[in-house]
C-alpha cells in the first residue's frame, strides 16, 4: 500500500450486491460502478453501494453501454446523500482476481478522474458452487507507473462480524462467542418473500444476497456484531415502509370514499327538496 492510497472500507451490502448481480449472469464477466464517499481528513474511502446498467459480457470481456453510463450519472445527480462514484468493479469468472492490461488502463482513467479511485476484481465462480466464503476471490486494486497492486480493505457495516476470511485473517484462531441462528435466517427469508412485490427489486436482491452470505457462516468472531439481528432489523424497516405506504393509501382511499359519500348525500338532499317542492 502506497502513502497516497486511501484506507478502503466496503459495506457488506455493496459486496452482496456485486455477488448477486454476477450470479444472474453466469460464466460472463459483469461490471458496475462503486458508489460511496471519500473522507479527505482521514484519507478514507467508503464503498456503500453499487450501480449497474445494460452491459454486454463474455467469459473474458465486459462493456457497459454508453446509455447505461449516462443513466447512472443522471441517477447519481438525483441522490441527496452526498455519495459519488469512487471507482469500478468487475468479475473474472474462473480466472482469479487480477488486473489485465485493459483493466490497468481503465483503472488509470478512473484515477485520472478521481485520484483516490479504486478497482475491485472478483472471481466468484468457486464461491457460487460451494457457497463458502473462503472460496470467494475478492481483491481491491490501484495502479501506479503502469503496474497494478492490491491494497487492503475492511468490510464494514452495522454487522462487522469481519468476514475474516475475506480480509485474509486467521478465522480459526478467532475466539467465537456467537453461533449463527440458521432457523431465524429461514424465518427471515419467509418474511422477505412476503415483500417481493411490495419493495424495490434492488432492495430485495440486496437482502437476499446478504442472507445468502450470512448463511455460509456458522460462527461469528468475538467482539463482533450479530449479523442475524442486523438482518432482522433491516427487514423490519422494509416491512415498516410497506405498512406505512399501505396505511397512507388506505387513508387516501377512505378520504375519497368519505367525500364521495358526502357529495352523494348532498345530491340526494337536493333532489329530495326539488321533488317535495314540486
Amino acid at each position: 500500500m502506497k502513502m497516497s492510497d486511501p484506507q478502503v472500507f466496503i459495506t457488506l451490502k455493496a459486496m452482496a450486491k456485486m455477488i448477486h448481480f454476477d450470479q444472474s449472469h453466469p460464466n460472463k464477466e459483469t461490471a458496475g460502478l462503486l458508489i460511496g464517499r471519500y473522507d479527505e481528513k482521514n484519507n478514507s474511502l467508503y464503498v456503500e453501494d453499487i450501480e449497474v446498467g445494460d452491459q454486454r459480457g463474455t467469459a473474458v470481456h465486459v462493456e457497459i453501454s454508453e446509455q447505461a453510463l449516462v443513466d447512472i450519472v443522471v441517477r447519481m445527480s438525483q441522490r441527496e446523500d452526498g455519495s459519488t462514484i469512487v471507482g469500478w468493479w468487475h468479475t473474472h469468472p474462473g480466472l482469479s482476481s487480477f488486473m489485465s492490461s485493459t483493466d490497468v488502463a481503465t483503472q488509470r482513467n478512473y484515477q485520472n478522474l478521481f485520484e483516490k479511485a479504486i478497482g475491485i476484481v472478483i472471481d466468484p465462480l468457486k464461491f457460487q458452487k460451494t457457497h463458502q466464503i473462503e472460496d470467494l476471490d475478492f481483491g481491491v486494486y490501484r495502479v501506479k507507473n503502469g503496474e497494478y497492486y492490491r491494497i487492503p480493505y475492511q468490510v464494514i457495516d452495522a454487522v462487522p462480524f469481519g468476514l475474516s476470511l475475506y480480509l485474509g485473517k486467521d478465522h480459526a484462531k478467532s475466539p467465537v462467542s456467537y453461533k449463527v441462528d440458521k432457523k431465524k435466517l429461514s424465518e427471515i427469508k419467509k418474511r422477505l418473500s412476503a415483500l417481493e412485490d411490495k419493495i424495490r427489486v434492488e432492495d430485495l436482491n440486496a437482502m437476499k444476497a446478504w442472507i445468502e452470505l450470512v448463511e455460509t457462516i456458522d460462527e461469528v468472531p468475538e467482539n463482533s456484531g450479530n449479523p442475524v439481528s442486523k438482518i432482522i432489523e433491516e427487514v423490519s424497516k422494509l416491512e415498516t415502509v410497506v405498512r406505512q405506504h399501505y396505511a397512507a393509501k388506505i387513508n387516501k382511499e377512505n378520504k375519497e370514499t368519505f367525500f364521495s359519500s358526502v357529495f352523494l348525500m348532498l345530491i340526494v338532499v337536493v333532489v329530495f327538496f326539488l321533488i317535495t317542492g314540486l
